[in-house]
C-alpha cells in the first residue's frame, strides 16, 4: 500500500463515521490494513523512522505491571525508576501497530499483540490520571489493530478499556477522588481524555454521552473567557497550560472523528478550548515570555527545581514543549499550521506524536523523493525589519513564527497557503554579538535538509569524497544531526528525527 494512499484514508476518517461506531481515532477502514502478500515500505521520512523503531522492537518482550507509579515522585523514589521503564511499553505497541498498518507485515501485528494481551491481562487499573496518563499510546495500538487482533485479545482489552471508562467517569460526577482539587486541574483534563477515547473505543453511547459532559463540565470549570486555564493561575507555569490543553484537545479530536464537535463549544462567559489555543500562540511565537514556577505555591514544584529536573526551573519556557499541541490543534484550525511546523523546526521541540503526523502533519510529504526531503533555508539578515517587509509585503511570503536565542533573532517564513516547509528561515546576529566570519564553523547560513537515516547519508558522502561533521544525536531533543559543505561553502545542516525521551 503506497503511504500516499495511507494518509489519504487517514484524513477521510473526518467525514462522519457513525457515533456508536468502536474506534477512538482511526476507523478500521482508515488506512484499511493490508492483506498478507501486500507488505511495503513507507518512503515518508516519519513513517520510515517508525517502521525502524518498530522492526527494533521484534525481538523485545513486553514488561507489564500490575501497577505503576510516577505522581509525585523523584527520580530514584519508591517504584518511580521501575514504572517509567515499564511505561515505556506504551510508545513501542504504538510504534508497533502504526508499523502494521503502513506496511501489512504481520510480525508488526503478532508483536502487538503480545503487548496488548499482556497489559490487559496483568495491569490494575489505579484510576490516577498521573500513572495512567501514557495509557493513551496503548489504546491508540488497540485502535489500530483491533479488527486483525485473535478474539481472547480482543476481549481481554475491552474489559481494560471498560474499567479505565466507567471507572474515571464515576469518579468525575461523583467527585470520589483522593484529591478533590484536581478535579478541576489538569490531572481532570487527563481523566477527560482517558475516558473519552475509551469510551469511543467500546462504541458504547452512553458512555460516550457522559464522556461529553465530563469534557464540557471541564471546559466550564477550568478555562477562562480570556483563554488562560486554571493551572497557569495555580502554578505559574506554561508547562501546566500545556499538559492542561493538550489532553482535551486529544478528546476533542476524537469527537471530531466520530461527526461531533467539541472544540467549538462555548461557556457561558464565552470560554471555549480553541480560545485556550489562541492564549498560548503568541507565547509559542516567542512574542510574550514567562519565567516558569516563580510564584508556584506547590511544594513538588520546588522540590524539582532543587533536584535539578529540567523544565522545572525558574527559566523562560521553551515553546518547543508546545509543538505536540499545536499539532493537534492544527488538525481544528489550518491558522495553526504556521505555529506547529515553526515549532516542530527547533532543536528543543517536543516531537508531535507519530499519528498525529501521519494524520495531516507537516512531514507527511507525499510525492516527495524517497528518505530526503527540504525542511527550510537559512539565510543571514544584517536587518530583520527590513527583511521581513521585502519578504511580507515584496514577495507575500507569510511569517511563520519568530525565534530568540542568545546569539541571534530569526523569523520563519511560509509559502502559499499551507505554509508547510519548505521554509525561509532569516538569523540577525543580536546586539553586541560579533558574527563570526563566513565559515563552515559557526555560519548560521544553512540548507536544512530531513532524512530518514543520517548515519547512513554521512557514510556515503565519506565514501564520495567529502567531509560531513560526526554525527551527533540528542535523545533529548529527538534528533540526529551532522553539517556538511558544498564546494562553494553552501552550508547543509542533514536532521533525523528520532525517539525523544521526557517528551511528555
Amino acid at each position: 500500500m503506497r503511504l500516499k494512499s495511507v494518509l489519504a484514508l487517514l484524513l477521510t476518517v473526518s467525514a462522519g463515521p457513525a457515533l456508536g461506531a468502536d474506534f477512538a481515532l482511526f476507523a478500521p477502514q482508515a488506512p484499511q490494513s493490508p492483506t498478507a502478500g501486500q507488505a511495503s515500505q513507507p518512503s515518508d521520512p516519519l513513517a520510515a523512522a517508525v517502521v525502524q523503531r518498530a522492526r527494533q522492537a521484534l525481538q523485545r518482550p513486553p514488561a507489564p505491571r500490575e501497577t505503576v507509579h510516577i505522581e509525585g515522585t523523584l527520580p530514584g523514589e519508591g517504584i518511580a525508576d521501575v514504572s517509567r521503564k515499564a511505561l515505556e511499553d506504551m510508545p513501542v505497541a504504538r510504534d508497533l501497530a502504526l508499523a502494521w498498518r503502513l506496511t501489512g507485515d504481520p510480525a508488526y501485528l503478532d508483536q502487538a499483540d503480545k503487548y496488548l494481551s499482556a497489559w490487559a491481562t496483568t495491569y490494575k487499573v489505579s484510576l490516577n490520571p498521573i500513572d495512567e496518563s501514557r495509557l493513551d499510546d496503548l489504546i491508540i495500538a488497540y485502535d489500530l489493530t483491533e479488527p486483525d487482533l485473535p478474539a481472547a485479545t480482543r476481549s481481554q482489552f475491552d474489559a481494560l478499556l471498560r474499567r479505565l471508562a466507567t471507572g474515571y467517569l464515576d469518579a468525575m460526577e461523583t467527585g470520589n477522588v483522593p484529591i478533590p482539587q484536581t478535579l478541576v486541574n489538569n490531572w481532570q483534563s487527563q481523566r477527560v481524555m482517558l475516558a473519552t477515547m475509551t469510551a469511543f473505543q467500546l462504541g458504547d453511547e452512553a458512555l460516550i454521552a457522559r464522556a461529553k459532559a465530563a469534557f464540557q463540565r471541564q471546559i466550564d470549570i477550568n478555562l477562562r473567557p480570556d483563554g488562560s486555564v486554571t493551572d497557569f493561575h495555580m502554578r505559574d507555569a506554561l508547562h501546566y497550560v500545556v499538559v492542561d490543553v493538550h489532553p482535551l484537545l486529544v478528546a476533542a479530536y476524537a469527537a471530531k472523528i466520530h461527526g461531533q464537535d467539541w472544540y467549538a463549544y462555548t461557556t457561558p462567559t464565552g470560554a471555549t478550548l480553541a480560545r485556550a489555543v489562541e492564549w498560548l500562540v503568541p507565547f509559542a511565537r516567542g512574542e510574550k515570555t514567562h519565567v516558569e514556577f516563580v510564584n508556584s505555591p506547590v511544594p513538588f514544584d520546588r522540590q524539582r527545581r532543587e533536584a535539578g529536573l529540567a523544565g522545572y526551573q525558574n527559566a523562560n519556557w521553551q515553546p518547543g514543549e508546545a509543538a505536540q499541541l499545536f499539532a493537534i490543534a492544527s488538525l481544528f484550525d489550518p491558522r495553526h499550521v504556521p505555529v506547529r511546523d515553526a515549532l516542530l523546526m527547533l532543536p528543543d521541540s517536543s516531537v508531535a506524536e507519530p499519528w498525529l503526523l501521519l494524520a495531516g502533519g507537516p512531514t507527511s510529504a507525499g510525492g516527495q523523493a524517497p528518505g530526503i526531503s527540504m525542511m527550510g533555508t537559512g539565510l543571514r539578515s544584517t536587518d530583520l525589519d527590513r527583511s521581513i517587509r521585502f519578504y511580507t509585503e515584496g514577495l507575500g511570503l507569510t511569517v511563520a513564527g519568530t525565534h530568540q536565542t542568545d546569539m541571534y533573532e530569526e523569523a520563519i517564513f511560509g509559502f502559499g497557503e499551507s505554509r508547510n516547509p519548505p521554509l525561509i528561515l532569516l538569523l540577525k546576529f543580536r546586539s553586541g554579538k560579533a558574527p563570526p566570519p563566513r565559515t563552515t564553523e559557526g555560519a548560521p547560513e544553512k540548507i536544512i535538509l530531513a532524512v530518514a537515516d543520517a548515519d547512513a547519508l554521512a557514510a556515503r558522502l565519506k565514501a564520495a569524497g567529502y567531509a560531513p561533521s560526526d554525527v551527533r544525536s540528542s535523545q533529548t531533543a529527538g534528533v540526529k544531526q551532522f553539517f556538511v559543505s558544498d564546494p562553494d561553502g553552501n552550508r547543509f545542516e542533514i536532521t533525523q528525527r528520532t525517539a525523544r525521551t521526557g517528551a511528555r
